[in-house]
């Protein structure tokens, strides 16, 4: 053997060594302090695929998702939907709240979402007395984007009969993913979808590799690691560096091609979700959810510190003035909750888990409070008012040949019965 490559040979393999010996302490690391969840979306798992909504929750299972601050426990119903199984409504106003992962109650258990907490809080407030009471329907899945919060509702909400459509919008991202589901729906109506998305090396990692699944969601949460990236990948792509960074696209000025693009696009499916739920003769309330960095002031502080970001070069307001806007000239009632959320923190609540920056459960509670003022404010929550009795020989009370009286109401609930089965 030559001396070259005999030289060649050792540098590769006290390479791959070093590369072994690395990811296996990565490995065994993250395993240790850091363990995350391995049940990821897009295969037979607690995410199976859905030819209808790209991925969806298994109906009628139970799974542990967690991570080294939290570990829950989640149940799904027949539908797929973290939630009870809903019979007829009744007298209650139905509301259905689509959503991903905040919607959903990542970090939580059910009792401690948001949806529960509405219906708890109305049960104990005095100011709840006399209102309609209401069913807060949890249909958050972690990952969907806006594009699939109406899909989910085409073809799962509207079997629900929901009187109210919550949708939960979290600001952050749900409006810089949407064309990731266009693409999808383009493909799947082309017929060029493939059983798998992903190679069988990323699909095996993501099952049994939580090292690998540690780094992807750093690099998808870490503005520094993107910018490195594309920094060392720039000559070889043809991109501007502003598109680079997905997890602050939104925030950062001025506004960019591309996300004016998916500015475009969200605003379609807001005009989508709106003309469906009105073509029902029902309502809806576009709710934003704020992330971690917009809502607490000295958690953006230590992260435009730790990423040497220059904060000139971002407004975490603009996204929320602008979707307010937006939803006031066409209509569509929308709550913001970052004014409530920043209020809280500047007091000193703590509102978001340690290092998952999804809500804890007094974010939850907050959010609860502030959505059920809302319906209160907008008089959602009254009870309808009971018919005036019948006057003796309306025709309501007339007799049948058997000598029974007709009780009014029977014919409606059947009716709405058949079509909630």
């Amino acid at each position: 053997m030559k001396p070259w490559v005999r030289t060649l040979s050792s540098v590769l393999g006290q390479v791959i060594l070093a590369l072994a010996v690395f990811f296996l302490t990565l490995e065994a690391g993250v395993r240790i302090f850091r363990p995350q969840s391995l049940l990821m979306k897009g295969k037979e798992s607690f995410f199976p695929g859905d030819p209808d909504l790209q991925f969806a929750m298994r109906p009628s299972a139970t799974t542990e998702l967690g991570r080294h601050d939290f570990r829950i426990t989640v149940k799904t119903n027949a539908l797929g939907l973290r939630d009870i199984d809903r019979g007829p409504k009744g007298s209650a106003l139905r509301i259905l709240a689509v959503g991903d992962s905040f919607t959903f109650g990542w970090g939580v258990e059910r009792e401690k979402t948001f949806q529960v907490e509405m219906e708890r809080t109305q049960d104990s407030d005095p100011a709840g007395r006399g209102e309609r009471p209401i069913e807060v329907i949890n249909a958050g899945v972690p990952g969907y984007t806006l594009y699939q919060y109406l899909l989910q509702l085409e073809t799962k909400g509207w079997r629900l009969d929901p009187d109210v459509v919550l949708v939960g919008l979290f600001v952050q991202n749900d409006l810089s993913e949407n064309s990731v589901t266009q693409a999808w729906l383009e493909r799947k109506r082309k017929g060029l979808l493939k059983k798998g998305e992903k190679t069988g090396l990323e699909e095996w990692l993501e099952k049994h590799a939580q090292g690998y699944v540690w780094l992807r969601v750093k690099y998808k949460s870490s503005y520094r690691m993107q910018r490195t990236w594309y920094r060392l990948t720039r000559r070889f792509t043809n991109k501007e560096e502003e598109v680079k960074y997905r997890n602050l696209l939104v925030l950062r000025k001025p506004v960019s091609p591309e996300m004016e693009t998916e500015w475009k696009l969200s605003e379609e499916i807001l005009l989508k979700l709106r003309d469906s739920v009105r073509a029902r003769g029902r309502r809806l309330l576009v709710v934003l959810f704020p992330s971690e960095l917009q809502a607490v002031r000295a958690e953006w502080e230590r992260e435009v510190r730790a990423e040497k970001m220059s904060p000139d070069t971002f407004d975490l307001d603009a996204a929320n003035r602008r979707l307010a806007d937006f939803c006031g000239r066409e209509g569509i009632p929308v709550l913001d909750l970052l004014p409530g959320f920043r209020k809280a923190t500047d007091s000193g609540e703590v509102l978001y888990l340690p290092s998952d920056h999804h809500w804890n459960p007094r974010g939850h509670a907050l959010a609860s409070r502030l959505i059920l003022a809302e319906l209160r404010a907008r008089g959602w929550l009254a009870a309808p008012t009971a018919p005036a009795s019948a006057p003796a020989g309306h025709p309501s009370l007339r007799k049948f040949p058997s000598g029974k009286v007709k009780a009014p109401g029977r014919l409606v609930y059947t009716f709405h019965l058949a079509r909630i089965l």
